[in-house]
């Protein structure tokens, strides 16, 4: 079953990085599925064409503002971090696009 996609970004967006990819997707798997997504979530990734979600460049300084803006957790793709704690937020790793649908099937 073949459906097709339209994004209409109003106003447009400028982007700086690659990583609202794993964003962009989350929203369509939320209509698809016809769930919301839960607030003070946040889904960063860049997407390879086979599915791979590559490291996400500066993550511990947007860890550390995301802690301070109150979200409760952080998606995102492995890779080789260094010293990426944080305190209040939860770090969840995902290392390829299908391990995603499993936030929807709960």
């Amino acid at each position: 079953m073949f459906q097709d996609i339209y994004i209409n970004v109003v106003g447009g967006i400028k982007l700086h990085s690659r990583e609202s990819d794993l964003a962009v997707i989350m929203s369509i798997l939320s209509s698809y599925y016809q769930k919301i997504l839960p607030k003070r979530i946040i889904y960063l990734g860049e997407v390879g064409l086979t599915g791979d979600l590559l490291p996400v460049k500066n993550i511990t300084p947007r860890v550390r503002e995301l802690d301070l803006l109150k979200f409760k957790e952080i998606i995102f793709s492995y890779g080789p971090y260094k010293n990426l704690e944080s305190q209040d937020l939860q770090l969840t790793m995902i290392k390829k696009i299908h391990e995603i649908k499993n936030f929807f099937i709960q």
